[in-house]
This record gives structure tokens, C-alpha cells and sequence, in this order.
């Protein structure tokens, strides 16, 4: 009986019932969730503005938004989900998109490329892990509870734009990287057909290595953002055997992404044509000029040898399909 009499007594000193909470000398934890939250959802397109038709929505790229209201829990870490499909298929109810950690009253978005004329249908929820505290406001390691909240539905949407092209867009400009100008011999401006005339670079030592190579940066300038599909021909020669590697600039990364890798025989010409792995809208990005209103993608060449040779392309494409207004 001493023994049963001295362990009821330490539980009773150490769990005590504070209000709606428990503690045991070290947190304090709610004994079950509050109320639900308020989840609201909207559209809108890449600019903030709201889309108020969404069956006619006219863009490449549309964002999706929702907002958990009146559920503030200071020790919670929120995250909201998205699930996205084309309407005529079934919601999974495995997310599309999972948004970071937020704490308290949160909103998250989604941005979503759009194919032209396919309908999309969305949901979205808040999932949450609430922790303890220790009573002053500082929130714990343990876990006190979690929980996820029913799929709340978002307006389906569609663009019902037309779609015309393929527009073919030359470069206008390029940076050299790693080349040297050659004269008179080398075409200045690219054609857009194969003409047997090559802009050709002699190429330069690779710091750090016995290798040589010929590589720039070229941009492709759009008027418009509203831009998909996107393939990019060219036809290159080489007056050795070289590696060539065509990349692209992912704006929302910072880093390149091959396109192709191809090797190519001395005094052969080589075509290579290449389908980008996103939409064009996805790689645009914003020209820094006052007095320009225009987007462009940035493509890199390269081509690698043993020794010392000379580089070009007759024709550098990029084909694309372009909106213009619903008829």
C-alpha cells in the first residue's frame, strides 16, 4: 500500500488540468482541435488580377490561391495542398502541389500551365501538426495533435483562346562565352532555311582543361508572354569532331537545362531539332528596358574538342505557338 500511495502521489504533482489543456510540468497541449478553419479559394492570372470568368480565361499560365481564415494556433506548422486534373478525369486525392510550412491565418498559390483549349477542375486543403507549449508562448518539439481538413473545390477553368502559328523567331543578337570572331568568311546574319552559309566562330582554349571550344549565348525576344509548345532547330558544322550542347536558361531555378547533347563529325553538316520540356511561357523572362515591352529565352551553344577548330550554324529557329484573341 506505501508503494501504490507514493506513485499516485508524484502523478497527482505532476499532471495537473489547466482550463481546456493538460500539462505535465513541462508543456501545456489543447485536450482536443478548435474549431475548423474558413478555407476560400480563387484564380487569378500571373499579374494578381482577378479572374472573374474563369471559361474564358485567354493566358499560358493561371494561379491558384487559397487562404485558411479564423484559425490562428501559434505552435501549428500549415501547409496547403493542391490537386489539379483536366475535367473528364478523377480527383486522386494525392496533390498536385504542396505548398511550404506557414504558421497561423495562411494563404498559399499555385501556379498552373495551361494547355489551349483543355478544362481543368481543382481542389485544395490545409493539412497541420499542432505542437505543445511550455506555458509562455514558446512552442515544443512534442506534437499535440494533427489533422486534414476536407478538400475544399475551386472554380474549373479553361482556355478558350486560339492558337496560331508555328511562329519561327531567328536570334537577334548573341554573347560570346568562349570564341574567337572570325572574318569576312563568317555569315553575319543566320537564314531561316539551310543556305550552306554558316556563322562560324573559331574556338579558344577551356581554362582548366586541354580541351577547346566555341560556346555563346543567344536570346530569342517574344512581344507576347502568352507562348506554348516550343521546338528549336539548327543546323550546325564543325570543321573538327566536336560535342554539341544546345541548354536553356530556367528563369525560376538560375541553372541551364540541356536540351540536346550531340556529337558532330568534322566537315558534316548536323540538324538537330529539340521540343522544350515546358511550354515556352515557362522559360520567358521580362526585358529590363523602359522602353521595351518584351520577354525573352536564353539558349546557349557550345561545342567541345581536342583541338583548336572552327564552329557555326546556318539556321537557329525557335518555332512557337502564339495567342491571339478568342474568336
Amino acid at each position: 500500500m506505501k508503494v501504490f500511495y507514493f506513485l499516485a502521489a508524484v502523478a497527482v504533482s505532476v499532471l495537473a488540468f489547466v482550463g481546456s489543456a493538460w500539462a505535465d510540468g513541462m508543456s501545456v497541449c489543447l485536450l482536443q482541435p478548435p474549431k475548423r478553419p474558413t478555407t476560400t479559394v480563387s484564380l487569378t492570372d500571373l499579374a494578381g488580377t482577378p479572374i472573374t470568368q474563369p471559361d474564358d480565361f485567354a493566358g499560358s499560365e493561371i494561379v491558384l490561391h487559397a487562404v485558411a481564415k479564423n484559425f490562428n494556433l501559434p505552435c501549428a506548422d500549415f501547409r496547403t495542398e493542391f490537386e489539379v486534373v483536366e475535367v473528364g478525369k478523377n480527383f486522386t486525392g494525392s496533390p498536385t502541389f504542396v505548398s511550404p510550412v506557414c504558421h497561423g491565418n495562411c494563404g498559399a498559390q499555385f501556379n498552373v500551365s495551361v494547355k489551349p483549349r483543355v478544362s481543368y477542375k481543382w481542389q485544395a486543403r490545409i493539412r497541420y501538426v499542432d505542437y505543445c507549449g511550455d506555458g509562455a508562448g514558446q512552442c515544443l518539439s512534442k506534437v499535440n495533435f494533427e489533422e486534414v481538413f476536407d478538400w475544399v473545390p475551386g472554380p474549373s477553368f479553361r482556355n478558350w483562346g486560339v492558337w496560331v502559328g508555328p511562329g519561327a523567331h531567328n536570334i537577334w543578337e548573341l554573347f560570346a562565352v568562349n570564341l574567337q570572331v572570325l572574318g569576312a568568311d563568317s555569315e553575319p546574319d543566320l537564314s531561316y532555311t539551310p543556305d550552306g552559309q554558316y556563322m562560324k566562330f573559331g574556338s579558344r582554349p577551356v581554362s582548366g582543361s586541354t580541351d577547346h571550344s566555341v560556346e555563346w549565348i543567344s536570346p530569342f525576344s517574344f512581344d507576347t508572354r502568352d507562348q506554348v509548345d516550343g521546338v528549336i532547330t539548327v543546323y550546325s558544322m564543325s570543321t573538327a569532331d566536336c560535342t554539341q550542347t544546345i541548354a536553356v536558361l530556367d528563369p525560376k531555378t538560375g541553372k541551364d537545362v540541356v536540351l540536346s547533347t550531340k556529337p558532330l563529325k568534322a566537315r558534316r553538316p548536323e540538324g538537330v531539332e529539340v521540343k522544350f520540356p515546358h511550354d515556352i511561357a515557362y522559360y520567358l523572362t521580362p526585358q529590363i528596358n523602359d522602353f521595351i515591352d518584351q520577354s525573352f529565352i536564353q539558349v546557349r551553344f557550345k561545342c567541345v574538342a581536342k583541338a583548336p577548330f572552327e564552329y557555326g550554324d546556318d539556321v537557329i529557329l525557335l518555332n512557337s505557338m502564339e495567342l491571339t484573341n478568342k474568336t
